[in-house]
């Protein structure tokens, strides 16, 4: 079963120039925890922008290079699709950790979807897909108020 994880701003906003826009101490706590122990995919970008290779999770990386080595617990994804008809109907939980591309890409497959929602704009140049709000229930897991920023990190179940 694929889970979209990602924080986002009132405009959808993920990123800009391959980094995250906010820093919520709240947001990368519930990350690990959420996460650890479990699988999770991200693009390539994503991967190399980590200030750490997060230990206690099997990585995939999606990168167009097949003879590209990410080390001990990060394998190389040339085939989403291969990987999508591997998991689609697992019982396994696959977290879905970006970029913008991998999050398109994998909407479709996602029933469950967990999104930090930072009430803030910044300048972006990478985006959360759009979605149908109206196909979701929507249960808030946890919020706060951080660095002078409100957030919310809320579960989104597809009907």
């Amino acid at each position: 079963m694929f889970i979209i994880i990602a924080a986002m701003g009132k405009k959808s906003e993920l990123g800009y120039k391959d980094k995250l826009l906010w820093k919520l101490k709240a947001d990368m706590k519930h990350f690990k925890s959420t996460t650890m122990g479990k699988k999770i995919l991200m693009g390539r970008k994503t991967y190399e922008s980590l200030p750490g290779k997060l230990p206690g999770r099997e990585i995939y990386v999606a990168t167009r290079d097949e003879n590209k080595a990410y080390g001990e617990n990060a394998h190389a994804v040339t085939n989403l699709g291969k990987f999508v008809e591997t998991y689609k109907n697992s019982e396994e939980e696959v977290f879905i950790c970006g970029g913008a591309e991998i999050y398109k890409y994998f909407l479709p497959y996602c029933k469950k979807m967990i999104i930090t929602e930072v009430y803030d704009t910044k300048k972006a140049d990478a985006f959360f897909p759009e979605f149908d709000y109206e196909k979701w229930e929507i249960k808030m897991l946890n919020s706060g108020y951080e660095n002078g920023l409100y957030y919310q990190i809320l579960q989104y179940e597809k009907f």
